[in-house]
C-alpha cells in the first residue's frame, strides 16, 4: 500500500490512512508513475533515436496495415478454388486440397502468409521492420514462384489423361502476391525521413497530458489534506543539505 501524495510504503493491513498526509492509501500498482518517474522516462525517450522508438501496437503507417491486408487476403486465398478438373471426373480443388491429396509443397505459400502476420505484429519499431524485409519478401514471393512452376511447366500426364484448367483462386493468389513483394522490400519506409517526433504517443510527458481527464473522486482530481499542505509548507520550509 502506498500514499497517493508523498508515496511512502507500508505493508498491507497496517494502515488504511497517511499519518502524514491524511490521505486513503491505495496499492501501489494502481497508482501512476510519479513525477519523477515521468521525468526519468521521459529523458530515456528523447535521447532514444526516432526510428528505434516503439510505437503502439495499433500503428497502420509505413506499409504495416498494407502488408497486414495483403498477408490475410493470400491466407484466405488458399482456401478458395484454385484448379478445376474434368477428366477423368468433375472436381473443383482450393490450395488446401491439393495440400493435403497432392502434395504439401502447394501450401508453401500459405504458411509464408500465416508466418508473415505475426512477424509484422511483433515489429515495433522501424529499426525491427527493416530487419525482417528479406525474410517477408521472401514469404511473398513463394506463392507467385509457385504459380509461375505450374503455369509454365504443368504436371505431365501419365496413364489416365487429365483434363483442367487454373480458377480465379489460383491466380488472386498470384496476384496477391506479386502485390506483396514490393509492399515487403519496402516494410519500414525510409530512415532519412523519420521525424524528430515519431512515436510521440510513448513520450511519457504526453500520455501524462493526453490521458483522460481524471474521474471525480479519483487521486488526480482529489485535492491534497491540510496535512499534506502542511507536509509541503514544512519541508519547502527546511533548510536543505548539500552533499
Amino acid at each position: 500500500m502506498a500514499c497517493p501524495f508523498c508515496r511512502e510504503l507500508f505493508t498491507e493491513g497496517e494502515l488504511s490512512v497517511c499519518p502524514n498526509c491524511d490521505i486513503v492509501l491505495r496499492p501501489l500498482a494502481d497508482l501512476p508513475p510519479s513525477f519523477e518517474v515521468r521525468e526519468q522516462q521521459a529523458a530515456e525517450w528523447e535521447q532514444t533515436a526516432p526510428a528505434d522508438r516503439t510505437f503502439a501496437w495499433s500503428y497502420t503507417g509505413r506499409g504495416r496495415a498494407l502488408l497486414l491486408a495483403l498477408s490475410a487476403a493470400g491466407l484466405g486465398l488458399f482456401f478458395c478454388p484454385w484448379v478445376a478438373i474434368s477428366i477423368p471426373e468433375l472436381a473443383t480443388l482450393s490450395g488446401f486440397q491439393l495440400t493435403t491429396s497432392r502434395g504439401f509443397w502447394f501450401g508453401g505459400g500459405a504458411v509464408g502468409c500465416l508466418i508473415s502476420i505475426p512477424l509484422v505484429l511483433s515489429r515495433r519499431t522501424i529499426v525491427q521492420m527493416h530487419g525482417v524485409r528479406i525474410v517477408l519478401t521472401l514469404f511473398a514471393a513463394t506463392t507467385l514462384c509457385q504459380a509461375l512452376l505450374l503455369a509454365l511447366n504443368p504436371p505431365h500426364r501419365g496413364v489416365i489423361p487429365v483434363q483442367y484448367h487454373w480458377t480465379w483462386g489460383f491466380y488472386a493468389s498470384a496476384l496477391i502476391s506479386l502485390l506483396s513483394v514490393p509492399v515487403a522490400l519496402r516494410f519500414g519506409g525510409r530512415l532519412d525521413d523519420v521525424p524528430e517526433t515519431f512515436g510521440r504517443k510513448s513520450d511519457p510527458r504526453a500520455q501524462a497530458t493526453e490521458g483522460s481527464k481524471p474521474e471525480v473522486g479519483s487521486v488526480e482530481n482529489t485535492p491534497p489534506s491540510p496535512k499534506a499542505e502542511t507536509s509541503v509548507r514544512e519541508a519547502e520550509a527546511s533548510p536543505r543539505v548539500l552533499h
